[in-house]
């Protein structure tokens, strides 16, 4: 029977590590050193350290200042975090936990006997130690979810009903034990019922964040959908007025000629009557044609405007590269928000320069797209990915994951370089040719 009790209590060790592992995560997010599986076996085997350290002392202060050490020690090797910062998680955890410990004594004596808990019995420990640690999985979640600024707290608090309800079979089974008297099987089956009641709350919410990561991540992609179909709508619309810009400058010289007949003949009325008719809305002085795509050369004309309105120096080197091979959606995506990204950074810096060049290796196998701007921050990475600065990262950082999923498409890769030295901002993407 002990050694039961010795495993059933080695796992509650465990789901208690798991609940540290819940709030540190919440507390370091974005600051891990390691992946979230790695972080969660090292909090699981700080777990069973304090769990041998348990077995072997047997003594309450020895127990927290282990607890304090290993849940430090493991934020500092997960996380990338001062020493200072874990330790005082740490003792902020150890006080949550010993609080849970001792407000979950009054709760059981509500439904048993004082007698049941001063025994010492296997029984009442084992209910003494789920109530507290459901107790302690509650207050972990919470501040999970206050932490997590794009969770909706609300949809999500009638979750908390499970680990409630938990509480609540335990108080009801321990009543139960305590009227019937106390046996080995009682204690089996006390044992058993632990073990599932953590394992349901453990399950519950690990489906609801999988659900939720899932419901997020469809969110993105129909915010990236939208956007690339906008972008490439509203880039049609600049193609087509592009055309007819080009119509009107070729059929300039024809009204030219029109009007100088009209002039040398003297005829006022003509003349004024011609000039009426005459389209003057059209205003081509800001559209080039620099690669022979007409998708590139609107989007590069539109940035080249843009630029040269807001003080920007725009350098751009097409090389004679067509990327005839890519979707002229993709390529519309990929110009605009890799330029988007630059102007908005370009900006912001003192130098305000971007420039960018089309190029390819000798076979015309591979092609390449480098845009270099100039940034006076430090950009932000995790995973090797950029960091979006800006407010609402669920709705920000949608053009990045645009041209990440358009260049895949042509086993394509995108890479992010940033010098401290000449403070310049570099991206490269790399395409094959199908």
């Amino acid at each position: 029977m002990t050694i039961i009790f010795y495993f059933v209590l080695l796992l509650e060790f465990l789901f208690h590590g798991y609940c540290v592992y819940i709030y540190c995560s919440a507390i370091f997010k974005d600051k891990e050193k390691i992946n979230k599986i790695k972080i969660l076996l090292l909090f699981l085997s700080a777990s069973i350290a304090e769990f041998c350290i348990y077995v072997l002392f047997k003594n309450t202060p020895i127990n927290m200042a282990v607890t304090i050490i290993l849940t430090n020690i493991v934020c500092i090797i997960s996380f990338n975090v001062k020493a200072i910062l874990p330790f005082f998680h740490s003792i902020i955890l150890t006080g949550l936990f010993a609080m849970t410990e001792l407000l979950s004594i009054p709760i059981i004596n509500l439904a048993v006997s004082e007698n049941y808990l001063n025994n010492h019995s296997i029984n009442s420990e084992i209910i003494v130690s789920t109530v507290s640690k459901l107790i302690f999985f509650i207050i972990c979640k919470v501040i999970s979810m206050i932490s997590e600024k794009e969770s909706d707290i609300k949809k999500s608090i009638w979750l908390f009903s499970v680990p409630l309800l938990s509480l609540i079979d335990g108080i009801a089974v321990t009543s139960l034990s305590d009227l019937c008297g106390i046996d080995n099987r009682f204690n089996i089956v006390i044992m058993i019922f632990s073990l599932t009641m953590l394992a349901i709350n453990i399950v519950v919410f690990a489906v609801h964040e999988s659900y939720i990561k899932t419901a997020n991540e469809n969110e993105k992609i129909k915010l990236l959908e939208q956007r690339k179909n906008l972008d490439y709508e509203h880039y049609k619309i600049l193609l087509n007025n592009y055309d007819n810009s080009r119509i009107m400058i070729h059929d300039f010289k024809h009204h030219i000629s029109v009007i100088n007949s009209l002039a040398q003949n003297e005829n006022k009325e003509a003349l004024i009557k011609y000039l009426e008719s005459f389209n003057q809305s059209e205003n081509t002085s800001n559209d080039f044609t620099f690669t022979g795509n007409k998708i590139v050369d609107i989007v590069i004309s539109q940035k080249f405007k843009y630029c040269t309105e807001n003080g920007i120096q725009f350098i751009f080197n097409p090389n004679n590269i067509m990327f005839d091979f890519v979707d002229e959606s993709d390529m519309c995506c990929i110009i605009s928000n890799i330029l988007d990204n630059a102007i908005e950074a370009a900006e912001k810096s003192s130098e305000k320069i971007i420039k960018t060049a089309f190029f390819s290796n000798e076979e015309h196998s591979i092609f390449f797209i480098e845009t270099e701007n100039s940034c006076d921050y430090i950009p932000i990475r995790k995973d090797g990915k950029l960091v979006t600065i800006k407010s609402q990262t669920q709705k920000h950082g949608i053009g990045l994951l645009s041209v990440e999923r358009a260049i895949k498409k042509y086993k394509g890769e995108i890479e992010y370089n940033y010098s401290n030295e000449t403070k310049i901002f570099k991206t490269t993407i790399m395409m094959h040719r199908q």
